[in-house]
């Protein structure tokens, strides 16, 4: 029970970090690319990574997984 705990929280703590390098590469790539390429790159990301989040059986790799198809 304690180690479920600990990844309920672990999951809750990863969306602010999701969103801090989303923003902050996301920055850097529409400045290099511009808005329209950078878009494309993420929505691709955004939906390979669905298709896996759905796939994989383990935590670390949902969590992984997770973390791409959050990165906005």
């Amino acid at each position: 029970m304690a180690t479920l705990n600990i990844l309920a929280n672990e999951f809750k703590g990863s969306g602010l970090m999701r969103m801090v390098a989303g923003t902050f590469i996301c920055g850097i790539l529409a400045d290099l690319f511009g808005r329209r390429t950078t878009l494309i790159g993420i929505l691709l990301v955004n939906s390979l990574s669905s298709m896996c989040t759905s796939t994989v059986n383990k935590a670390t790799s949902f969590e992984i997984c997770r973390f791409f198809s959050s990165f906005r």
